[in-house]
């Protein structure tokens, strides 16, 4: 059988899922309403929150 033990997983492979697109995408950053740095998927240009 396998054996299944915690290993580290490297920041380049994994991916943001975006919400209105519903697909792994990066991420960019534009300038926001309130003049804040705000993240974007580079897919739809929809707007992803921090939460």
């Amino acid at each position: 059988g396998r054996i299944q033990k915690p290993a580290p997983l490297d920041v380049a492979k994994v991916a943001l899922i975006c919400p209105r697109c519903d697909k792994p995408s990066r991420v960019g950053k534009t300038a926001g309403a309130e003049g804040k740095m705000v993240r974007v998927c580079k897919k739809c240009g929809e707007p992803v929150d921090a939460s």
